[in-house]
């Protein structure tokens, strides 16, 4: 009497020629995949500049081009990566089990991905202006940069509010997909686990507990392009 295993390749729905890999299914898969991959540069890029820590001007002015480039553009495609995830996990599981958790989800992913990029946005801009010897003399600008890092509610307030948007919805899009049992049970534990991680961590290894995620939602991108019904 022959025994019948499942495997994850058994989850992976056959590719089908109207459907699986269409246009639109490839393009938010591909957007995904890197929108994670940003978010990992600018992990790596931030890791010697932990949360909450007054930087010194003269740390800053060493990387002010960097630091303007880093937030003012990655943090907005990190973002923005973001809100590509929560749709392509609510076009993953459009009907069925899970399908109003990854929809709520992706609101969360919406509000968070946009909140977070014009926080990062508004920080690279404000200290790269701080930090430009030809308009802020350094007598000024050092005691000016120094009042950012320690009152930065104004600059940082979306950015929070970003983040702490994307972490609840991509927890309720890994609590959809394990409902909704459309990826292997590992991708859904990675997804929360490395966004947990993300969350709790300290800048130096942030890039390094969110992995997990990464890999998680750059599998929902080939899950997502391989399945018959995203597009229907």
């Amino acid at each position: 009497m022959s025994r019948q295993s499942t495997s994850s390749a058994d989850l992976v729905p056959p590719a089908s020629p109207e459907r699986a890999g269409s246009g639109r299914v490839t393009t938010v898969a591909v957007a995904m995949v890197l929108g994670v991959l940003a978010k990992t540069a600018f992990l790596v890029w931030h890791a010697p500049y932990d949360k909450d820590e007054v930087v010194p001007y003269d740390k800053v002015l060493e990387v002010r081009d960097a630091w303007w480039f880093s937030h003012y553009l990655g943090g907005p495609a990190m973002g923005l990566g973001f809100v590509v995830f929560g749709l392509g996990a609510a076009m993953l599981l459009r009907r069925g089990p899970g399908s109003r958790l990854a929809a709520v989800g992706a609101a969360f992913n919406f509000v968070g991905g946009i909140g977070a990029a014009a926080g990062l946005a508004a920080e690279g801009a404000t200290y790269h202006y701080a930090t430009n010897t030809a308009a802020v003399p350094e007598s000024a600008g050092a005691p000016l940069l120094h009042y950012m890092f320690t009152h930065s509610t104004h600059i940082n307030l979306l950015l929070l509010i970003g983040l702490a948007a994307m972490a609840v919805g991509s927890i309720l899009i890994g609590v959809g997909l394990w409902r909704a049992h459309a990826v292997p049970v590992w991708v859904p534990l990675a997804l929360i686990v490395g966004t947990l991680g993300t969350v709790a961590t300290s800048h130096t290894i942030t890039w390094l507990a969110s992995l997990p995620a990464t890999v998680a939602i750059i599998a929902i991108a080939f899950y997502l392009w391989r399945s018959p019904r995203a597009d229907g």
